[in-house]
């Protein structure tokens, strides 16, 4: 019997079991410990019939082959007598084979074949039959030199002894990989069942490596996914299934880009003055309120509306301390700097930087998710069912609710989902049924807590307003509003010195994105630099033009973001940039007045001039090779050029951020 076979039940089995444990981890907390009876009572029957399907191989094979055996010698002598016994050269034997039926005919079809015993035992056979017929004069010799005759009943025996022996040792390394296999499965269900039994399970979830499934069992994204699935049923505990999600994290995954899922935090985030602590609302319904007035260094009570990038890290901003309240948003400027986002520099002006008591307790584990991600979060998201969001009153509480990435509407039935117009009360949910059919499956509640100007409070329980990591301008920073007819998260803001709600998430510190560059054209040049990042991390893309090409600028979006060859910027979400080259053939003498070369054809002196500011000055000759780099903020500009070979050049200048290039002939 073949080893592979042998490999391909093994990994069969392996990836059933796999399966069973994905779909299960779709299962609501309540019907895991049913589902756990009913998978381990039904595994262990498959089993046990599987087993003793296979002890039976070597004696089904036995009989088959005898009684095999015995139709065609009865064939044989009906077609000429005494011939099985008789001694018969190679052409003889041929013959006969020839003019019999198929040998594994008899056996393929015999009425003792079961599936195990075709599949292991008479297909060995066949196999056997095949090679020693292939190798008629060496077997020729052999049965010679052991005295026997050369005859279709030695021969038929012969082949028998030879595939007897091997089946039954096959077949009994076959039961050892069952039976591996089955304790391996009544592992898992052991495990499970503990799980279960201590409340460490509700839904299934990752953390440290993200993937991208749907309710669907059956539906494997990627080779990542199904190899994740097999080590499932290997190791007998799972990323995708038991494993407890982060300390302070609401067990549910959320797509905030194409590549990367996160989970919340089970509240929003508190802050006590007199002992210097951080933590999570006990529950995602509840909010401080007015007790936020009494905001000070020295207050004992708890508040959770913040100004923007007030951690408590001094990173640089005036005003960096949780308590504060000084006006003007200047005393909030994110590491001292007007354009600086809370994940810039050293990521401490985000208050997920901090140690959250509750939150695991660990620095830099959690995050305030940016503005890209928000909105992706709430409207790009393409998910199974469909529904991302949807206004409603949680325990009499008004606010906003997320769904996971493989929430199911037969969870919950909610309506007017996706859309922030309704008012609040469009959907009432009780205490025990966000407990049970929400929060149990991964759903986020953002309250309405309103916000804090100096020590006063407004629209407490009517609005909410939820800080981003991104600056908006020199005066506002992105949040996410929300009110009971309206919804806005891409042009949501709010003054940096307003107090507003934070709302933290987490996936084990691994948020990266890709960050892709392609040149434009193709044959234009080459990019260095692209490819998958963390945010905040610093990106540095170049691009280097093919000979006869000289790089012209980067855009996104049909937008130019730099008209620099090395393009650095700060990572917060994925990127797709184009490198554009001009061929130096093709560039257009027909320019506008905002860039002048005269005198052109010239020898040794020329002037630049320009109605902009020219922010830098490049000379390539035609093979795109940079000759000539000046950086300066002129609006004219003398400039020898006597050291240049005579022949034709390409002049590149940067004006008022737009590359513009003109042919130079030097003579």
């Amino acid at each position: 019997m073949k080893t592979s076979i042998i490999v391909l039940i093994f990994l069969a089995i392996i990836a059933l079991t796999s399966l069973t444990v994905f779909y299960a981890s779709r299962l609501k907390k309540s019907q895991h410990k049913t589902f756990n009876i009913i998978l381990t009572i039904t595994g262990a029957v498959l089993i046990m019939l599987l087993l003793l399907g296979i002890t039976k191989i070597p004696s089904s094979t036995d009989k088959i082959l005898t009684n095999g055996i015995s139709q065609i010698k009865a064939q044989l002598e009906s077609m000429n007598p005494g011939s099985t016994d008789a001694d018969m050269d190679a052409t003889q034997f041929k013959a006969y084979l020839n003019k019999s039926q198929d040998v594994s005919d008899y056996l393929i079809n015999n009425e003792y074949a079961g599936f195990l015993t075709r599949t292991f035992g008479v297909r060995y056979y066949i196999k056997m039959f095949n090679i020693f017929a292939n190798n008629l004069d060496d077997n020729m010799k052999m049965f010679e030199e052991a005295g026997n005759t050369f005859s279709v009943n030695n021969i038929l025996n012969y082949v028998k002894e030879q595939t007897v022996k091997p089946v039954l040792t096959a077949t009994k390394i076959l039961e050892i990989v069952v039976a591996t296999v089955a304790a391996l499965f009544l592992l898992i269900m052991f495990i499970w069942a503990a799980s279960i039994k201590k409340g460490k399970i509700s839904k299934g979830v990752t953390f440290g490596e993200t993937t991208n499934m749907t309710n669907n069992p059956f539906k494997l994204h990627n080779t990542k996914t199904l190899i994740l699935l097999l080590l499932t049923s290997i190791l007998g505990t799972t990323s995708l299934y038991s494993q407890n999600p982060p300390t302070g994290a609401i067990n549910g995954l959320f797509s905030i880009n194409d590549t990367t899922q996160v989970c919340f935090s089970q509240g929003n985030l508190q802050y006590q003055a007199s002992t210097d602590t951080w933590r999570f609302a006990e529950n995602q319904w509840d909010y401080v309120g007015e007790d936020n007035a009494n905001i000070s260094p020295e207050y004992d009570g708890w508040i959770d509306l913040f100004g923007w990038g007030t951690s408590g890290y001094d990173h640089g901003a005036v005003c960096y301390q949780p308590w504060g309240i000084l006006w003007q948003p200047f005393n909030y400027y994110a590491y001292g700097d007007i354009t600086q986002n809370l994940y810039n520099q050293t990521g401490q002006a985000d208050w997920g930087y901090n140690a959250i008591s509750n939150g695991g307790n660990i620095e830099n584990q959690w995050r305030t998710l940016t503005i890209s991600e928000y909105t992706y979060l709430f409207y790009t998201r393409e998910i199974p069912s469909g529904i991302r969001f949807a206004k409603a009153q949680v325990n009499e509480i008004s606010g906003m609710i997320l769904l996971p990435d493989d929430w199911s509407s037969e969870y919950y039935e909610l309506v007017e989902t996706n859309n922030g117009e309704p008012e609040y009360n469009i959907n009432i949910i009780s205490q025990t049924d966000w407990m049970d059919s929400f929060e149990a499956n991964g759903a986020i509640f953002l309250p309405a807590a309103g916000w804090r100007y100096k020590t006063s409070l407004s629209y407490i329980g009517m609005r909410g307003r939820y800080w981003t990591a991104n600056v908006y301008d020199d005066t506002f920073a992105y949040a996410l509003y929300f009110l009971p007819t309206n919804l806005q998260v891409l042009y949501g803001h709010g003054y940096r010195q307003w107090g507003c709600s934070v709302r933290l998430v987490t996936s084990s510190g691994n948020y990266t994105y890709n960050i892709n560059a392609t040149p434009n054209p193709e044959e234009g040049g080459a990019i260095y630099g692209a490819g998958e990042y963390r945010i905040g991390d610093d990106c540095t893309l170049t691009a280097m033009a093919n000979e006869f090409y000289v790089f012209e600028s980067w855009t996104e979006n049909d937008e130019i973001v730099s008209t620099d060859a090395q393009y650095t910027f700060i990572v917060d979400g994925e990127r797709n940039l184009v490198a554009n080259f001009k061929n130096c053939e093709s560039i257009d003498e027909n320019l506008d007045d905002m860039f002048k070369v005269y005198p052109n054809p010239a020898n040794d002196i020329i002037v630049i001039e320009s109605s902009g500011r020219i922010y830098k000055f490049e000379v390539y000759n035609t093979s795109g090779q940079l000759v000539e780099l000046i950086s300066d903020c002129i609006d004219k500009k003398e400039i020898d050029v006597s050291s240049l070979s005579k022949g034709v050049y390409i002049i590149r200048c940067v004006i008022d951020g737009k590359a513009l290039m003109r042919k130079l002939i030097i003579r």
